[in-house]
């Protein structure tokens, strides 16, 4: 293929995406930092309470920053305020908040101008979703083995200003991973190799999965790249988008999730509830993908 054709498709799509993105992500980053926002919180203490766990404060706090959340759960595990069974539940809740934080500053402006508004909220609504029938099993397993005896709760944190630098960081990575990701796609497509070597799986989705385990960034981006040009449809983008993020979960649990547990609980206890954060999240994909299977079907 002609490399200058290539990147001329990836002009186009950078500037029809890049506005929407760096709006979208000034926006949700600028709603996030207002004091207001703690006011989402409160849900959150609520549902954990029905719970009959007394860790609820440490569960909204993953909505500021997982860092946070796994902190406060520490430290409420080390002076005994709660035990490693109710330590473990709030693990398995925390996927909630750590979900919505996600979509908000990143996956929904990210999504939805690339992928467009129909599509996008299809892959945010499904990603809500799927962590919501597993915090709900997360509930239901504290309804019957927690008593619930309350404590006084810590409520020691705030929410984070408006971090524009942060903010520009996030949209020149996408956008480099994005434009990276559409020039190999314009460039592979003509290729056969993956074919030959891989018949069994369709060579478009097979980019999207291959592209997304390293990176969602980049995953999404050659969905979106492969929509424009009307190679593959909507559901079986979203199908292959998801299973990249399956595997996605077990690079990222290796390079950022495992440092963070094992940090702050030890090795021997942190490796227990990261295994626990794993399976939760890989059981919400999982849920995920056979959805989108049947929207398939």
């Amino acid at each position: 293929m002609d490399i200058q054709t290539a990147l001329l498709d990836v002009v186009r799509l950078v500037e029809t995406v890049a506005p929407i993105m760096l709006i979208g992500l000034l926006i949700s980053n600028f709603l996030f930092s207002l004091p207001q926002f703690r006011l989402i919180l409160k849900p959150i203490e609520k549902l954990s309470r029905f719970a009959n766990l007394k860790s609820g404060v440490a569960i909204s706090a993953f909505l500021l920053h997982p860092i946070v959340g796994i902190s406060m759960l520490s430290q409420m595990y080390k002076n005994k305020l709660i035990n490693f069974k109710e330590t473990v539940i709030a693990v398995i809740i925390s996927i909630l908040p750590r979900g919505i934080r996600a979509i908000v500053l990143f996956l929904a402006p990210v999504s939805i101008s690339i992928l467009g508004f129909e599509l996008g909220l299809k892959f945010i609504t499904l990603e809500i979703a799927s962590k919501l029938i597993v915090v709900a099993v997360g509930v239901l397993i504290g309804k019957a083995l927690l008593s619930g005896d309350d404590f006084e709760q810590i409520d020691e944190y705030k929410c984070g200003g408006f971090r524009i630098r942060e903010t520009i960081k996030v949209f020149l990575r996408t956008i480099t991973i994005m434009s990276v990701s559409a020039f190999f796609v314009s460039v592979i497509l003509n290729l056969d190799f993956l074919s030959s070597y891989l018949s069994f799986i369709p060579k478009e989705m097979l980019m999207i999965i291959l592209s997304g385990i390293a990176s969602t960034t980049a995953g999404i981006s050659v969905a979106g790249s492969l929509l424009a040009k009307g190679v593959i449809d909507d559901e079986t983008a979203l199908f292959a988008i998801f299973v990249s993020r399956f595997f996605h979960i077990f690079i990222e649990s290796m390079r950022m999730s495992m440092p963070i547990y094992t940090s702050f609980f030890g090795f021997r206890i942190g490796i227990k509830l990261l295994l626990v954060d794993l399976v939760c999240r890989c059981l919400s994909i999982a849920i995920a993908i056979f959805i989108t299977i049947d929207l398939i079907a």
